[in-house]
């Protein structure tokens, strides 16, 4: 893992995901095992997410263990959110290749409000988001 457990400040789990605060202002969001990405799920995901958070921050999604399946009506939800989800930047960590292939098309068909990159190394999107310039989301 790219942080120690004494570098989280604030965690929570649902049934889907597990949220890290960590010392560096990101947010590990983790995609549980054989977690459902329903549209159930993903509103929930996100009350979860903006009661958790303390400002806005960088996300990195951590889908490097298993490979996350949503619906389209989870990913058309939380794409629906982003005017509202308090991010400056999302780093995707993945070792699939196949879903990288999807993420990739999926955000090159998909604008997004705020940058988003994927990665293979979890220092890479570490370094990458705290490179982000702060507060350029407009919540």
């Amino acid at each position: 893992m790219f942080y120690k457990d004494s570098d989280i400040v604030k965690e929570v789990v649902t049934p889907t995901i597990r949220l890290r605060l960590l010392k560096n202002s990101i947010v590990h969001y983790t995609y549980l095992s054989n977690a459902e990405l329903g549209l159930d799920e993903a509103k929930f995901n996100h009350i979860v997410y903006s009661e958790f958070r303390t400002g806005i921050h960088p996300l990195l999604v951590d889908s490097m263990d298993d490979f996350v399946n949503p619906t389209k009506e989870y990913t058309d939800y939380i794409k629906s959110r982003e005017p509202y989800t308090p991010i400056i930047g999302r780093a995707i960590v993945t070792n699939s290749l196949a879903q990288n292939l999807i993420l990739s098309v999926y955000y090159k068909v998909k604008d997004s409000m705020y940058p988003i990159k994927i990665f293979k190394s979890y220092e890479e999107a570490q370094d990458w988001l705290l490179s982000l310039p702060k507060g350029k989301n407009k919540i």
